[in-house]
């Protein structure tokens, strides 16, 4: 019986009988720039690392080597928005919204993007960066030539 594949193709190859690749995602950070620090917020990025195995063998060991595998292409993204700015003094400065920033004074922006910049302009004075990623609960801290500034997950109205 003749078939109207193309030559090295068989009737299991995936193109024609994909696998399943139904899932739990299993979610990771997508970089080493983890948050990204711009527009006014923290930006986390993540990937899922599952991969669904076509082919595997016996290793030397009797353990399973992939020879060949599907990786999963989900990616997501959530922001956390400016929270807070203190400073060296320890008076705090609740910051709204990015886009509600009509009522902040320049002289309070400018504190802000300096510290900011910090994170990502190369010089000797380094910033401190602490990451908690958890969406609910987590936060990222700036803290850069005594400003503190601190970004929180969105919060729903």
């Amino acid at each position: 019986m003749s078939s109207n594949l193309p030559p090295g193709v068989t009737v299991g190859h995936p193109h024609l009988n994909p696998p399943d690749t139904s899932h739990e995602h299993e979610w990771e950070a997508d970089s080493t720039d983890y948050p990204i620090i711009e527009d006014g917020a923290a930006i986390f990025i993540e990937h899922c690392r599952h991969e669904t195995v076509l082919n595997s063998e016996r290793g030397y060991r009797g353990e399973r080597v992939v020879t060949d595998s599907i990786p999963c292409e989900e990616t997501r993204s959530y922001r956390f928005e400016y929270d807070y700015l203190e400073d060296p003094e320890g008076n705090r400065i609740n910051l709204p919204p990015i886009h509600d920033w009509s009522d902040v004074s320049a002289e309070t922006e400018d504190k802000v993007l300096t510290v900011e910049r910090s994170t990502w302009e190369s010089n000797d004075e380094n910033p401190d960066v602490y990451v908690d990623p958890d969406q609910d609960t987590g936060e990222v801290v700036i803290e850069h030539n005594g400003f503190t500034l601190r970004y929180a997950p969105q919060q729903e109205d």
